[in-house]
């Protein structure tokens, strides 16, 4: 069962003092004093931006967690996105977990629609820290050329101080074994497209200069240490491309 998410008025009781709520005060309310946010499972069933926007401002919030939204179109829901994000330029770590991205892939425009959210989204939040895109089809993280023009995050700019990437894929089939198969192929292809990307960002940051600059640390939801993980993932990255 998935967990409820929170409504406005739950917010309001949650995060405004007693004597600012009453019904009579509709007006939007300042949280000066609010650093961490979390709203999982809530946009798109009990909350939308826009409620957001009307009844509240965040000048100081930091972290954001937006994980697994319940939305009815993808493309309203990225929309909404970039104009609430221009409310909160102070953000560090935001959660996107499991943001819809269904049809991504399947065809060159959802691919290029997908980018071209991301790539405004680093214009945006440009003190962003840490990503969490557990879920997502993490090729899409890759700025791609199209008809001459590069549409993707820009690592070095308004992304350069992203230091941590969580992409795990989530829930490891049961099935993924040193015999192969097909969850288990394509386990490792994920897991290989995370690789490259890591390895596109840190590479890209030392051509522009930034030869100090730490490696992305990554989350891939596993755990290091696991021998035959490790072992099929190395395989399988030695035989890839250096980039997607």
């Amino acid at each position: 069962m998935k967990p409820n998410g929170i409504t406005i008025a739950e917010l309001r009781t949650l995060l405004v003092d007693p004597e600012d709520r009453t019904e009579e005060n509709t007006s939007r309310i300042t949280l000066n004093n609010l650093h961490h946010l979390n709203l999982s499972y809530s946009i798109g069933s009990t909350l939308t931006f826009e409620n957001l926007e009307t009844s509240f401002s965040f000048p100081q919030l930091t972290h954001l967690c937006l994980a697994h939204p319940v939305p009815p179109d993808s493309h309203n829901l990225w929309e909404s996105l970039i104009t609430f994000a221009e409310q909160i330029p102070n953000l560090t770590h935001l959660s996107l977990a499991y943001w819809p991205m269904s049809e991504t892939g399947k065809t060159p425009s959802s691919a290029l629609f997908h980018r071209w959210f991301c790539s405004r989204l680093s214009e945006v939040l440009r003190k962003l820290q840490y990503l969490d895109a557990e879920g997502w089809d993490h090729s899409l993280l890759f700025p791609k050329s199209f008809d001459g023009a590069v549409i993707g995050p820009d690592w070095t700019g308004g992304w350069k101080h992203v230091h941590t990437l969580n992409l795990s894929q989530g829930p490891m089939p049961v099935s993924v074994s040193l015999e192969g198969g097909p969850e288990t192929d394509q386990w490792i292809r994920r897991e290989v497209v995370a690789r490259q990307l890591v390895d596109s960002i840190d590479r890209v940051r030392r051509e522009h200069g930034k030869q100090d600059a730490q490696p992305v640390q990554v989350e891939h939801g596993w755990s290091a240490d696991n021998f035959m993980l490790n072992y099929l993932v190395d395989k399988a990255y030695q035989r890839a491309k250096p980039s997607c």
